[in-house]
């Protein structure tokens, strides 16, 4: 229940933060959203147009309180209240271009926080969807891969997501489903999540 609830709210913080990046394309901060984009994420190797786009357009300093709009486009994590946080911009861009975003794509992200990394996926052209599932994206750390993920996934599909312990090691796996349901790992860089809630392993 609690999991459905996480994909209802990405769907909708999607579907709204397309709008507000519409609406917000050239706002004061565009200039810090493109420096950002270059000095953080390009320059570290993410080439994926679709999902630079959607970097350069959803202004980030919308998902964090006032108090830290003028730290947003920095590079590092930054609190959200309730022990959340609103992730790394290069790690929001990097998971983004893992799944290989475009018009269409249906993607569950789980551990929806400010909702800023729904937002980037729907700018990028993705669907937030719980049904046949091409792509998943997870946002909170687990300690273990979740079986019920690895099913939702389609075969051919991928899932992108941050393993390990608050207070030891954390690895962003790639795990990818063959066409004939065989799944594969892969450990792609260490990372720094905030846990995955109870009830949504």
């Amino acid at each position: 229940m609690g999991l459905a609830r996480a994909v209802g709210a990405a769907a909708l913080l999607g579907a709204l933060a397309t709008a507000a990046a519409a609406a917000q394309a050239s706002d004061e901060r565009a200039a810090e959203r493109l420096e950002m984009v270059e000095q953080q994420i390009v320059a570290r190797g993410v080439r994926d147009e679709a999902t630079l786009q959607a970097m350069r357009t959803v202004p980030r300093h919308e998902f964090v309180a006032e108090t830290l709009a003028t730290a947003a486009y920095r590079d590092h994590s930054l609190p959200i209240g309730l022990g959340q946080a609103i992730s790394q911009p290069y790690i929001v861009a990097y998971e983004t271009e893992l799944i290989q975003p475009r018009k269409g794509l249906k993607v569950l992200e789980v551990g929806t926080g400010s909702g800023y990394q729904a937002a980037v996926l729907a700018a990028a052209g993705c669907t937030v969807y719980t049904i046949e599932i091409d792509a998943i994206l997870v946002t909170a750390a687990a300690t273990y891969v979740p079986p019920s993920l690895v099913e939702q996934l389609k075969p051919g599909g991928r899932m992108v997501i941050p393993v390990g312990s608050m207070y030891g090691a954390q690895n962003l796996l790639q795990v990818d489903k063959d066409s004939a349901g065989k799944v594969r790992t892969r450990i792609l860089l260490p990372v720094a999540f905030v846990p995955m809630l109870n009830g949504l392993h």
